[in-house]
């Protein structure tokens, strides 16, 4: 597939959504696009960019929480990532979301168009990583899929074995910023957000990622400062990717919190710390569980 052809996949995604079909195309226009350019070593073109800003939608589920709060009705959101690892489904987000649910009663948790029972389908939360995960059937897939197809990211590797090595790399988050309007129509607004930078920082349980203001504002199309700081806070649960020369690309991140006051820009918990069948690594567990 040259470049004409992508372009021509890219824009009917753009108005009809991803599919099945789209999402393979575009994955082996990369795998060729990319080794043509690790071969005449060339940088990498914003259309490469934004083919993998565009495939990583299909991994990323936007969260909608509504619930009551001094007889008040009160809406947020997040973003998920689908996980299929040795054939478990699960959905990963953080801890601070799920809590929601958990700490308002008569709440509706919302994954896509789908609602679900999360009492009965939590499988683990950490709340020093700030992660929690999420169980889900093929079924539950098939109805959040009604609306916006979906489908797991798949390992095809193990988590990266150094991830200081990920400083200066260049990585992708992807989730749904943004913030709902409080009418009737107040699910109709969340939008799908990516932005592609370099790692600044990178701790046992934290990656850093700086956000370039320009890039931002283009995002949301907002400069009000406390108004983009709001904004940035639907990535949460949100996915951090980078894509390798070979055209593979790796999770290597969950997003978990601003920089706060200071700098534009996330953090994100290392995806090393998710393991099979949706657990959670135990070292780091100062909460013991729900």
């Amino acid at each position: 597939m040259d470049d004409q052809e992508l372009i021509k996949v890219l824009e009917s995604v753009h108005k009809e959504g991803l599919n099945s079909e789209t999402v393979t195309q575009i994955k082996s226009f990369l795998k060729e696009r990319l080794r043509q350019v690790d071969e005449s070593n060339e940088e990498y073109s914003d259309l490469i960019a934004t083919a993998f800003q565009t495939l990583l939608k299909a991994y990323i589920c936007p969260i909608v929480i509504i619930y009551e709060d001094k007889d008040r009705r009160k809406i947020e959101n997040a973003s998920g990532v689908l996980m299929d690892i040795n054939e478990s489904l699960f959905l990963v987000t953080n801890k601070h979301v799920t809590d929601f649910y958990f700490n308002n009663e008569n709440c509706i948790f919302k994954v896509g168009d789908l609602q679900i029972d999360l009492a009965t389908l939590l499988i683990d939360v950490n709340e020093t990583l700030d992660l929690a995960t999420i169980s889900l059937s093929h079924d539950d897939l098939k109805s959040i899929n009604v609306s916006c197809y979906k489908e797991p990211y798949r390992p095809q590797s193990g988590p990266l074995s150094n991830f200081s090595e990920l400083v200066g790399e260049v990585v992708t988050v992807v989730g749904y910023p943004g913030v709902l309007r409080h009418d009737n129509m107040q699910e109709s607004v969340l939008g799908f957000g990516a932005y592609s930078g370099p790692v600044s920082d990178v701790s046992e349980i934290s990656i850093t990622i700086p956000i370039d203001m320009d890039q931002v504002v283009k995002l949301f199309g907002e400069d009000d400062p406390e108004l983009l700081r709001i904004r940035l806070g639907g990535f949460s649960g949100g996915g951090v990717f980078i894509l390798k020369s070979d055209g593979e690309f790796h999770l290597v991140g969950i997003i978990k919190e601003d920089l706060g006051s200071f700098l534009y820009g996330l953090k994100a918990t290392p995806s090393n710390m998710i393991c099979k069948n949706g657990m959670i690594v135990t070292q780091y567990d100062l909460y013991n569980g729900r």
